[in-house]
């Protein structure tokens, strides 16, 4: 992801042809990812966030041009493997404290995190106002993020994942364990030249690929295009995105999306800053 920079210019009377401007300072970014639907392929927005919230339409095509129609209602969410609305809420620091899953006026479900030393310790899931799920993290000695232990509480069973890291504390693998500690799914990552994963690839445990999933993006550093292919290259699902409006950070805040090369969805973006 792209940093737009802020200009700092430094003056020193006398010594103004000798000194050198110092370095700018980079403006703050968030990261839209673990406990929203963006956790694969993380969003890096511009600014200091409180809250983001999405909300996604019908669209409505007619000779006049393209309309918002109803929010599209559970149901059809399934139907169409498309995700709920939300509203994403951020600590000052930049750390996802917790997400809102509706559909309209109903609420779905939600997640709220416990934070320590900037970093999510435990992530909890409610639905119907009961706990149904919390996640534990461990970190290694860099302080990335190790593991992930999911306890399901109707079951009492745990999950487990495993993160495997490059130098900057980056995922390129995650393994899947179940209940019984056995390998059940790996996940491999590339990234591009501006570290925004790109290529997402599912194995199972005999490390035969499953599926892949490619993600492009456009100059603004969104995503415009994210295709997922099966074990033999054919391509199962086909998203397109079209950005139509941003705000004055560059963040976007509508688009026509796509899907399998059908204008299907609306999507706005409110966005609410420190």
């Amino acid at each position: 992801m792209k940093n737009f920079l802020y200009l700092f210019l430094f003056i020193f009377a006398g010594y103004i042809s000798s000194c050198k401007t110092p370095p700018p300072a980079p403006v703050p970014q968030t990261t839209l990812g673990m406990y929203t639907p963006y956790f694969l392929f993380p969003e890096q927005l511009n600014g200091k966030l409180k809250s983001v919230k999405e909300i996604n339409y019908w669209a409505l095509q007619t000779d006049s041009g393209v309309f918002k129609g109803p929010i599209i209602t559970k149901n059809e969410r399934d139907s169409l493997k498309w995700s709920n609305d939300f509203v994403a809420s951020y600590s000052e620091s930049g750390v996802i404290t917790n997400t809102d899953y509706s559909n309209g006026s109903e609420h779905v479900s939600h997640w709220e995190t416990e934070i320590l030393d900037n970093k999510i310790t435990k992530a909890s899931f409610y639905k119907n106002d009961t706990l149904r799920r919390y996640d534990i993290f461990t970190f290694d000695e860099s302080g990335f993020i190790d593991s992930e232990e999911l306890f399901i509480t109707a079951d009492s069973s745990k999950r487990t994942l495993k993160y495997l890291n490059d130098s900057l504390g980056n995922w390129n693998k995650i393994k899947y364990y179940d209940n019984d500690n056995n390998l059940k799914r790996v996940y491999t990552f590339e990234r591009d030249m501006l570290n925004r994963i790109s290529m997402e690839y599912t194995y199972d445990q005999n490390d035969s690929l499953i599926s892949t999933m490619q993600q492009t993006y456009n100059d603004h550093g969104f995503y415009n295009m994210s295709q997922s292919k099966n074990s033999l290259n054919e391509v199962n699902n086909q998203v397109k995105v079209e950005y139509t409006s941003y705000d004055e950070m560059k963040n976007w805040t509508n688009a026509n999306i796509y899907l399998n090369d059908t204008l299907k969805v609306i999507c706005d973006r409110i966005y609410e800053y420190y």
